[in-house]
């Protein structure tokens, strides 16, 4: 592979959808009932208290990026400030979330489609061996997506984000028209408050759905104007993201019926949150929706994670402690493709 250099092709739009992308996956299909479970009517708090804090975060990592552009940022500023333990322990994790995310994220593909499809589970819900090579086949998709170069892939994510934001835009909007405002009076929630937010926020896993913030960091080196454009695609992304998962919040707790609340919000326990809502008022046409979207939204996040995946690697091995060859840049498309193949293969 002769050694070439990355293209700095991605914009400002690019790099704040690469982070929006990200963090709006399959999470915000169950983030909302279950934040409501552990702090009911307070549960829109904790998507606050994890924006202020996930940007105090990233835009430490911003500054760096901006100073020091680097693809796999994250694995490489720690090898700078930390030396060679450090750098070596923080790029052996970061290689293990990263790869697990696309293989995730197929699967949650495949566990949608077969709603539609027959096969690809038995009886017993396991997975069979189509629905096996369906998972396989979107990976070899992400990965050619990936492939060719970074115009591509950017433009291709920018259009399937966008795509994204519709039908949660869409049900914000059906479920403000059946707003109860009294449901944020209703008790059950364990344990409540301000303590049920900041619990739903660490035990709950909902902090986990702003990581995507890294994303810019990441193609750092590939930003057509990285000291201007990081630090702002970190924040886009952080305030764009949580805007989405407040107004989903608060208009699923004003919107679940009476009927469902007699236990309180502990007893409250959809197994598909935004679709069975929608279908309990009537809406079963947007419920067919959302189910459309819980094929794109994991697709997306896939796609852009196996890509993160190749610049983590890359940069684990430019710090050296991995493969020479997944540390080179293809010369023509200016894409590493030792790191998307060794992603590939994870």
């Amino acid at each position: 592979m002769d050694q070439g250099k990355f293209k700095r092709r991605l914009s400002l739009l690019d790099l704040s959808l690469l982070g929006i992308g990200s963090m709006v996956g399959s999470g915000w299909l169950f983030a909302s009932q279950k934040a409501a479970g552990f702090a009911g009517g307070d549960a829109w708090m904790a998507w606050i208290f994890g924006a202020i804090a996930v940007l105090l975060i990233g835009l430490v990592y911003g500054e760096l990026a901006a100073a020091i552009p680097r693809a796999g940022g994250f694995v490489r500023y720690p090898d700078y400030t930390h030396g060679s333990l450090v750098g070596f322990l923080i790029g052996f994790a970061s290689m293990m979330a990263y790869s697990s995310v696309a293989g995730v994220e197929a699967e949650a593909v495949r566990g949608y489609m077969s709603s539609y499809i027959p096969g690809l589970e038995d009886a017993a819900q396991n997975v069979t061996a189509w629905g096996y090579l369906l998972q396989i086949a979107l990976l070899v998709i992400f990965f050619l997506i990936n492939y060719w170069s970074v115009n591509v892939f950017g433009k291709i994510n920018t259009i399937v984000t966008l795509l994204k934001f519709i039908v949660p835009l869409l049900t914000i909007i059906l479920l403000l028209v059946h707003f109860h405002p009294h449901n944020f009076a209703v008790g059950g929630a364990s344990p409540g408050g301000v303590h049920g937010a900041m619990q739903a926020l660490t035990a709950g896993g909902l902090v986990f759905a702003f990581l995507g913030f890294r994303q810019a960091v990441d193609f750092g080196a590939e930003a057509r104007n990285p000291q201007r454009d990081i630090p702002r695609a970190i924040i886009i992304a952080v305030i764009g993201a949580s805007a989405i998962y407040i107004l989903l919040q608060i208009s699923f707790i004003g919107a679940v019926p009476a009927s469902h609340l007699t236990q309180g919000w502990g007893g409250v326990n959809f197994k598909s949150p935004f679709a069975n809502l929608l279908e309990t008022l009537g809406l079963g046409w947007a419920a067919v929706i959302i189910y459309a979207d819980a094929i794109l939204s994991p697709s997306g996040t896939g796609n852009i994670y196996l890509s993160g995946t190749a610049r983590t690697l890359f940069a684990w091995a430019k710090n050296g402690y991995f493969y020479s060859v997944i540390g080179k840049v293809d010369a023509r498309t200016g894409i590493p493709r030792g790191g998307l193949w060794m992603t590939l293969i994870l």
